[in-house]
């Protein structure tokens, strides 16, 4: 078995020229701020690869790129996803062209072909943290890949967000199922996430390290739970382009000292595989490795610094009246399904809307260059008059219409760097954020 990863959750596995493609994204995300930099091949690159199988963990942009899969030219390729209740991710893989849809149960061991076994694993919780979340929506899955030759078993968790009781509960079911332990263990290691670096009064470089040390833990503990013969750390390796590229060097993604200051101990068998490939039979490493994600401003092209973003290109009535009569329409059908829901919806927030969002060195906002039009409240008419929002989100006027229009969905702009934050209360309100994707109408 032969594994390569290009960046993020674009990784490649392979048993007797037998390829499995998971995650393909290149480029820019089609609704956030993300680019696989320094991989920036053409979007129809997986043409050149030509996988057998194609693997989609869930619909956010930088796992399932519409563009990537649009310019794919064997539509015959069968698509491994999860046999989701909801069947937005089959509709969206029917309309690009793909017929041959392999829906797999949650749990269960399939044989795919002669050279691959596969599981799929559901989300089980919202958050790695296990905290409480009552809208707690399907979304993410991770993947088991065997190879039946030779048994070598490759976990690839994405971005699945697994607590600690999950990650036990899996490796014991791996152990039941397939009858041996993880060879190849692929877990996030950092934030793919707008914290901190698109939070305001905060400690962003404080904040960026204490994320970074928490999720080393994470990955130690994990590591020695499944005792893997190699261990990869993706699903996070991106860089923000656009006008808010300056927030790159506050991304919690760990950097070649990080490994070399919290991984010495050569028991965790850390190998660095952006842009490489591994053969798991011999632990031959292929190609020059390439250093973690962690670019700063300065050092990005211009043609990344200066990309515009998704909803720059959207056509809209730009009248403040319309946007007016969209948020009170978003509104009144977000209190019903909170309300349906039995969500105690007991916050407000707040959307700081601007013609022209800017930032500066420090990543706040530059209010020399911001052209602020208009606050929209979310809140129980009994909250009105309080006095701090528990969240605030600051955004383009044109994004705002796009997400109440349902044009691109919330679950993707609050973590797609394309938005920034303050809250009152420095705990994560899940409940509170997941919210907000029934704001729409």
């Amino acid at each position: 078995m032969k594994i390569k990863h290009y960046c993020n959750s674009f990784i490649q596995t392979e048993v007797n020229k037998e390829v499995i493609v998971c995650d393909p994204w290149i480029g820019k995300t089609n609704e956030s701020a993300w680019f696989t930099y320094p991989f920036s091949e053409s979007k129809s690159y997986l043409n050149k690869i030509k996988p057998h199988y194609i693997y989609i963990s869930h619909l956010h942009c930088d796992h399932f790129d519409i563009e990537t899969l649009a310019k794919y030219k064997n539509k015959k390729t069968p698509i491994i996803i999860k046999n989701f209740e909801q069947k937005r991710l089959k509709t969206r893989l029917e309309g690009l062209g793909f017929d041959n849809i392999i829906e797999l149960k949650a749990w269960k061991k399939y044989k795919i072909s002669n050279e691959f076994n596969v599981m799929i694993i559901p989300q089980i919780t919202s958050n790695t943290e296990a905290l409480r979340d009552d809208v707690n929506y399907d979304l993410d899955t991770s993947i088991v890949i065997q190879s039946r030759k030779t048994n070598h078993l490759f976990y690839n968790n994405v971005d699945n967000p697994l607590s600690n009781s999950d990650l036990i509960e899996i490796n014991n079911h791996i152990k039941k199922i397939f009858k041996c332990r993880v060879n190849v263990f692929c877990y996030q290691m950092g934030a793919a996430s707008g914290y901190p670096q698109c939070f305001l009064n905060i400690d962003k470089n404080a904040e960026k390290k204490r994320i970074i040390r928490k999720g080393v833990k994470k990955v130690k503990d994990a590591i020695k739970l499944f005792k893997p013969d190699i261990f990869f750390p993706a699903g996070g390796s991106y860089t923000i382009s656009g006008k808010f590229s300056i927030l790159n060097k506050y991304v919690a993604q760990p950097n070649q000292n990080d490994f070399k200051k919290y991984f010495k101990d050569k028991r965790y068998n850390i190998v660095n595989l952006e842009g490489s490939e591994i053969d798991i039979a011999n632990k031959e490493l292929r190609k020059a490795t390439k250093k973690i994600q962690n670019y700063s401003h300065k050092k990005l092209p211009i043609s990344v610094r200066e990309s515009k973003y998704f909803y720059d290109k959207i056509k809209y009535d730009k009248s403040l009246n319309k946007l007016d009569d969209l948020f009170d329409i978003a509104k009144y059908k977000y209190y019903n399904i909170v309300n349906s829901k039995k969500i105690n919806a007991n916050w407000r927030i707040e959307f700081c809307t601007y013609d022209n969002l800017n930032l500066n060195e420090n990543g706040n906002i530059n209010l020399n260059k911001s052209f602020f039009k208009k606050s929209y409240i979310l809140s129980k008419d009994s909250l009105i008059k309080k006095q701090e929002p528990d969240l605030i989100c600051h955004l383009d006027k044109r994004l705002f219409y796009c997400l109440l229009k349902r044009v691109s969905p919330w679950n993707t702009a609050l973590t797609g760097s394309i938005i920034i934050f303050s809250r009152k209360s420095k705990k994560y309100n899940v409940t509170l954020e997941n919210s907000l994707n029934f704001l729409a109408v």
